[in-house]
């Protein structure tokens, strides 16, 4: 697939957001307890993430794998309805390894934002962002932080990364730092140490 064609499928999908909220959804008066407590677990599971070692962060992908499956048994049975359900099935599915798991997780992170969830924003960036970097494409928003080794060590970086792509208040729709945080948060992992600036809708 083509750059061209992965923007214009970004396009597609993030343009979702700007339907108004549909009243076509059963209605709940609370979120589901199931799914509520697999997002605590994957979230419990990345507490102190930069000290994780690679035999603790393969027992944790297993328990990720089991944990995408039960989601599936939830959307499968219609028992997600309200937007933080779905917010936190995307968290859960962020958390794959396929490109699918991905496009999986971008397309809940919709939903949640279609259902009146506005933090599901945030998600709904980082999604696309690790489902472009998944096909080797450049992402957009700038959410996704990686490792590359350097004559002089190794480094943190955003790359494959179209900056230019959209402006600062685009990014700031989606509760996304500007590309001058970015750089700090670039600087501030390459010296292991804790993020200059968070994403994420308050």
């Amino acid at each position: 697939m083509t750059i061209r064609n992965n923007r214009f499928l970004m396009v597609v999908i993030l343009g979702a957001i700007l339907v108004p909220v549909s009243q076509c959804w059963p209605q709940a008066n609370s979120n589901n307890k199931e799914m509520a407590k697999i997002f605590e677990a994957d979230q419990k599971d990345r507490q102190g993430g930069m000290n994780i070692t690679q035999e603790q962060w393969k027992q944790i992908d297993a328990r990720d794998l089991q944990r995408r499956e039960q989601v599936r048994k939830l959307l499968g049975a219609g028992e997600l309805v309200t937007g933080e359900d779905f917010e936190h099935a995307a968290f859960v599915f962020q958390h794959g390894t396929q490109p699918s798991d991905y496009l999986m997780a971008h397309i809940l992170a919709v939903s949640a934002i279609a259902r009146g969830d506005a933090r599901a924003r945030w998600i709904s960036a980082a999604t696309l962002d690790r489902y472009l970097h998944s096909i080797k494409q450049p992402q957009v928003f700038g959410t996704q932080y990686t490792w590359k080794d350097t004559p002089k060590g190794r480094v943190s970086t955003q790359e494959p990364y179209d900056p230019k792509f959209m402006s600062d208040a685009l990014r700031h729709e989606f509760c996304v730092s500007t590309l001058r945080e970015q750089e700090g948060n670039v600087k501030a992992i390459s010296d292991h140490k804790g993020l200059t600036h968070l994403d994420g809708c308050r």
